[in-house]
């Protein structure tokens, strides 16, 4: 199927190391014709912001997906594709030490300033 009109956006796709179900980096990448924006991918994706570096978990052995306090997904998410707050429940935090990837002093409607890639926003 073609990916026409399909995204991913401040998502994070990565697998370090071996997860014991065969995974590859060319299982992780998008499809062909999938915009992605603003995310993490393992082995790097083309489109505004995304990154291709250790998303650095917290602990993702035991499936905790919280961010440490050095990753690159912290405030580097896109206003526009961020809900207010993240799965958790918790409102976007924005680090002041850390720039963030997208300026939403143009946009008028549904736009967070400061927002981290992924499902969890980082807390200090």
């Amino acid at each position: 199927s073609s990916g026409d009109g399909a995204g991913i956006f401040n998502s994070i796709i990565w697998q370090a190391g071996d997860n014991g179900y065969g995974y590859r980096e060319s299982v992780l990448q998008p499809p062909e014709g999938v915009h992605v924006e603003y995310s993490i991918i393992a082995g790097g994706a083309s489109g505004n912001g995304n990154i291709d570096s250790d998303p650095m978990f917290v602990r993702p052995d035991e499936l905790n997906f919280h961010l440490q306090a050095e990753s690159p997904a912290i405030d580097a998410a896109s206003g526009l594709y961020a809900p207010a707050v993240d799965i958790e429940g918790q409102p976007r935090f924005d680090v002041p030490d850390r720039p963030n990837a997208f300026d939403c002093s143009d946009i008028k409607e549904d736009c967070v300033n400061a927002a981290d890639i992924g499902a969890y926003e980082f807390r200090p």
